[in-house]
């Protein structure tokens, strides 16, 4: 059994080195940085642009749907409108959001949107005020700007992760120069080695961790059969100390 873990140490190598030599030492650079830039550019620029899509265009037609529900079944009377919101519970009270997207246009009943009690946790209790622009932030907000922020997160990863892959093609094809392509595949397979060393390590830490949570009592992956392992026992004793 032990033999299993080498099989799968080697063939971690094998694979990581492989792919690395394929795209070659620039475009294996280029890829990790690029997906690291693509997820801080995303998350940094998702928050503020999700603000002024809800301010210029969701925040709008939030109000227009309340003033019309208040003109329709409130004679205009925003206190009714106020109070009866405050008096309702949260389940009706998420009705009555989900009826003002549909009237305004907006996305509704999508299993992503928060529930009213979640809306309550970052925004404090339902306590509207005495303007339809304090009753679209308070009702709508909390509600819509999660899937806003998480639409524009996806929008601006995969705009910026199909630059990224034109931009990797371009580089592989140094790998057809000859004397240039050769050296960017050999470090590239230097650089795979060293990838797949350090996710046999990973590898090697997580097998640690499983067999003190199993208390050492898993038939596969357990202290003997980790150690008595001829290659992978080298990097579960330097990870487990």
């Amino acid at each position: 059994m032990s033999i299993l873990f080498d099989i799968l140490a080697v063939a971690v190598i094998a694979i990581f080195a492989l792919r690395c030599y394929k795209a070659g030492f620039a475009a294996t650079v280029f890829s990790a940085v690029a997906g690291f830039i693509s997820v801080t550019v995303a998350v940094t620029l998702s928050a503020p642009v999700a603000d002024y899509v809800y301010t210029t265009r969701v925040e709008p037609m939030a109000v227009a749907a309340i003033s019309t529900e208040v003109n329709e079944k409130f004679g205009g009377d925003f206190n009714a409108f106020r109070d009866y919101v405050a008096g309702i519970t949260t389940t009706e009270q998420e009705n009555v959001v989900r009826g003002l997207l549909e009237n305004a246009g907006l996305p509704e009943g999508l299993d992503v949107l928060k529930s009213i009690d979640e809306a309550k946790n970052e925004g404090g209790e339902i306590d509207i005020g005495d303007s339809v622009s304090a009753a679209a932030a308070k009702l709508i907000k909390p509600i819509m700007i999660f899937p806003l922020k998480l639409l524009i997160f996806v929008v601006f990863f995969a705009i910026i992760s199909m630059v990224s892959v034109i931009i990797v093609r371009l580089l592989r094809k140094a790998n057809k120069i000859r004397l240039i392509g050769a050296v960017n595949r050999a470090a590239g397979l230097v650089l795979g080695v060293v990838c797949g060393i350090v996710a046999v390590f990973v590898m090697a830490g997580v097998s640690s961790g499983f067999i003190a949570l199993s208390g050492n009592n898993n038939d596969i992956v357990n202290y003997n059969s980790v150690t008595n392992s001829f290659l992978f026992s080298h990097f579960y004793r330097v990870v487990a100390g």
